[in-house]
């Protein structure tokens, strides 16, 4: 007769355990994976929440289109800067401050708001950014801008609520980032989110 196998129950709970275990783990990624850049050890930088305005909209909410401060290039060759990080850059000198980035939105599409996001440590000096428009004849319109503000440390700033349709058979849009006149990594530019809203023409149910 073949040995009969007993089950042992006693290694159910220690199973269940490692799941638990499995399953703070999963959730502390989660709580890093929205940590500011670079995680500071005065703590993460003021996230946007669910009840803040570009996230009560409505219906199918807004979209976003996040560009880091990596990604922005400077107006002219007489920037100076270095790379702080978790797509955050900083000045270290020169005589262009003013870097820029297109936004690229399919046409139609309703910007609502530009958040900032930045590091700054500085009582002198903020950084600005602009929502920015060209019209292709030499002119140029800055919609809205918003400033970081002296928090010690990481920052998240809302602008002011916009109406802009994208068109861009008549006019390019940039966002225009402005880095401040401090020279070092206690004033750094991380980037901005823009929430929109897609083409109105579908968003009921084409009427």
């Amino acid at each position: 007769m073949k040995p009969r196998i007993q089950k042992n129950n006693v290694l159910m709970p220690v199973k269940s355990m490692r799941l638990v275990a499995l399953a703070v783990a999963a959730s502390l990624a989660c709580e890093v994976a929205y940590a500011a850049p670079g995680d500071a050890p005065e703590g993460p930088p003021a996230l946007p929440s669910a009840n803040l305005p570009e996230q009560m909209l409505g219906g199918g909410g807004y979209q976003y289109l996040w560009l880091p401060g990596s990604v922005f290039h400077p107006f002219q060759t007489g920037a100076a800067f270095s790379y702080t990080g978790s797509g955050c850059i900083h000045a270290t000198g020169g005589t262009e401050k003013r870097f820029a980035h297109k936004v690229v939105l399919p046409t139609g599409s309703v910007v609502k708001f530009v958040r900032l996001y930045a590091y700054d440590n500085s009582a002198s000096s903020a950084i600005t950014a602009f929502f920015t428009t060209y019209d292709g004849g030499g002119d140029f319109t800055e919609l809205i801008s918003v400033d970081s503000t002296n928090a010690g440390g990481y920052v998240s700033n809302l602008g002011p609520e916009m109406n802009y349709t994208i068109n861009g058979l008549l006019e390019s849009a940039n966002i225009v980032a402005n880095l401040g006149t401090q020279n070092d990594n206690s004033l750094q530019f991380c980037g901005v989110r823009i929430a929109y809203i897609s083409d109105l023409i579908f968003e009921n149910g084409f009427e």
